[in-house]
């Protein structure tokens, strides 16, 4: 039988070990922001829609018309400056 000795520096299996952890803790973090941006991005679809069932898409182009040319007023208003 063969004896093998594995002589190691302390330091890198520490260095490993705490490199390995911050990417774990790096991966959970992007996982849990896709998670919160996905969610939120579904809520307000689901608001979106509630709103726009509720009040009737003639009504909400109307207000989109009058809100495009609140903007348009402003803006023209703005460059003359």
């Amino acid at each position: 039988m063969r004896t093998v000795y594995v002589v190691t520096d302390a330091r890198r299996p520490l260095r490993q070990r705490t490199r390995n952890a911050l990417a774990s803790v790096i991966f959970g973090l992007l996982v849990a922001l896709a998670v919160v941006g996905h969610t939120i991005a579904l809520i307000a679809g689901a608001i979106d829609a509630l709103i726009t069932a509720a009040i009737g898409t003639r009504r909400i182009s109307y207000i989109s018309g009058q809100l495009r040319d609140a903007v348009r007023e402003t803006w023209e208003e703005d460059r003359e400056y």
